[in-house]
């Protein structure tokens, strides 16, 4: 029998990962979520970065608008203390899809590893990440920007 998707469905594939991921060299980001806590700072937000041999380039949109930055390698030191603070860990391997509902609601987040380990959740319904957590990766992102 054929799987269909009905609109308003819920479909949550939760396969936790082995609780810690050892390697803190990230080498790849990419963080997604709808941020509507403040009026200034509302909107889709994309924020990814790429590390290319010593260098990182990235970049912060919101709404389509798109800013571009490169910056060392101490920008994904802090990445990876935001991720320890706030215990994202938690959320890896979490894959959340209502039906009917844009790809873009809620949150995303895939952190590549050098030792090829990967923190990745996905819900398209609810932010998991919270205002705090939003602010911190959008101050971050905006402080490379300028």
């Amino acid at each position: 029998m054929e799987d269909i998707e009905i609109d308003g469905g819920l479909s949550i594939d939760i396969k936790p990962k082995n609780g810690c991921i050892e390697s803190k060299n990230i080498i790849e980001c990419e963080i997604e979520f709808m941020f509507d806590y403040d009026s200034t700072d509302m909107g889709h937000y994309v924020l990814k970065s790429k590390l290319y041999k010593n260098n990182i380039k990235g970049i912060y949109e919101i709404n389509g608008n798109q800013n571009e930055f490169e910056a060392s390698i101490r920008f994904y030191k802090e990445i990876q203390k935001i991720i320890d603070k706030n215990h994202l860990i938690t959320l890896n391997g979490m894959v959340k899809n209502r039906c009917g509902l844009p790809e873009f609601f809620g949150s995303y987040m895939r952190v590549l590893y050098k030792s090829n380990e990967c923190l990745y959740f996905k819900d398209n319904e609810d932010n998991h990440l919270g205002f705090e957590i939003c602010m911190e990766f959008i101050n971050l992102f905006k402080k490379y920007c300028k």
